[in-house]
């Protein structure tokens, strides 16, 4: 289940992209759970761990995915 929580959190991560680069293991991402919240929030296919499909960006890396286009 995924749980969004508004104000201070005790586990608050500040910098997303730093935590997510430092943090990041390939492997979970073929995990069933993973595939299925891809699915269903960025309607992607998780190809394998490197690859990820989607009808409108094409393949791209699995680091890619919910990526800011501007950074």
């Amino acid at each position: 289940m995924l749980r969004i929580f508004f104000g201070k959190h005790p586990k608050e991560i500040y910098n997303t992209e730093v935590y997510y680069a430092n943090q990041y293991d390939k492997m979970w991402i073929t995990e069933p759970f993973a595939k299925k919240i891809i699915k269903d929030i960025d309607d992607s296919t998780v190809i394998d761990p490197d690859l990820i499909e989607n009808d409108i960006f094409g393949k791209f890396n699995s680091t890619e995915l919910s990526a800011d286009e501007n950074a």
